[in-house]
């Protein structure tokens, strides 16, 4: 049996771009790994099957599992015969918009090319990964990536994000992607004329680059909080949370509900973590980190 780790990703700056005639997005965003992870649990068996089980009811088995899929695809595309069994324990939020599926996908191809020799060169991984999920191939990679089209067409930033102390959350419900992204639609026209916040982008790689991570906090965007706080009351509940707490920077990752601050002590993170509890999140100090 292995162990992969599955790391859950922020959105440092996330924005649109446009809308393309297939009906998708085309995004930029600066991702970023964090250390709270899922725990997947792979080994081979004889019986040809792919079998997945978790310790969350929050987590489908089968086809429905973005995990069963990528291990499907692996085997077909490696021409491996074979089954796998799949063990996930589930600690990202469901959900959140921390790519916690797609993180978990990842997880299970790189694991799957461990179990077989590693057959697939990490470009053969990527193209698997971009079949499955747009979110897979930053999670096969991890660190500090700039990402574009719908979120695979990534690039290495110079620098990575300053070390510091990270308190990610999510209290209550989330929205559906396909349902953010018509919200979007509808403000701005289907971005028919619409131009990105490229200082925001620029003011956050600056800081990056002098290491600087209130500097770099400075740049944080998210164009999804134009549509979710009005819908999910929590995003803003959990933000002043972090804000009352000492974080210096606050911001809501992805499509939500999670959201993450920024603090410069970690026993100031720690009593936002259990005033978050308190208010029945799921919430947790983390720290970027530079690869899975």
């Amino acid at each position: 049996m292995i162990l992969e780790k599955a790391y859950a990703k922020l959105n440092l700056f996330l924005d649109v771009e446009n809308k393309r005639p297939n009906g998708y997005h085309g995004i930029v965003s600066l991702m970023q790994t964090v250390d709270w992870c899922d725990n997947i649990y792979m080994q081979k068996n004889v019986s040809g099957e792919i079998t997945i089980s978790a310790d969350s009811c929050n987590v489908p088995s089968g086809r429905d599992n973005v995990a069963y899929r990528a291990a499907e695809s692996y085997l077909k595309a490696a021409a491996a015969s074979g089954g796998v069994d799949i063990r996930i324990e589930k600690s990202i939020p469901v959900a959140a918009g921390m790519a916690g599926g797609s993180a978990d996908a990842a997880a299970v191809l790189r694991g799957m090319n461990r179990l077989y020799d590693n057959r697939l060169s990490i470009s053969e991984l990527l193209e698997l990964g971009k079949s499955i999920g747009a979110d897979v191939p930053f999670c096969l990679l991890g660190g500090t990536k700039l990402a574009r089209g719908i979120g695979e067409e990534l690039s290495d930033c110079d620098h990575g994000f300053p070390d510091c102390v990270i308190v990610c959350a999510k209290l209550g419900e989330g929205i559906s992607t396909p349902e953010a992204y018509r919200l979007l639609d509808e403000k701005h026209d289907n971005f028919r004329a619409r131009r990105i916040r490229a200082e925001d982008l620029q003011t956050l790689l600056d800081g990056m680059k002098q290491n600087d991570a209130v500097s770099a906090s400075r740049g944080f965007f998210n164009v999804f909080e134009e549509v979710i706080g009005a819908l999910r009351p929590s995003v803003e509940i959990a933000k002043k949370v972090l804000l009352e707490n000492g974080a210096f920077a606050a911001m809501m990752s992805g499509s939500g509900p999670s959201v993450f601050g920024l603090f410069r002590k970690e026993v100031e993170a720690e009593v936002a973590v259990q005033a978050l509890i308190s208010k029945g999140a799921q919430a947790k100090v983390c720290r970027p980190i530079p690869h899975v």
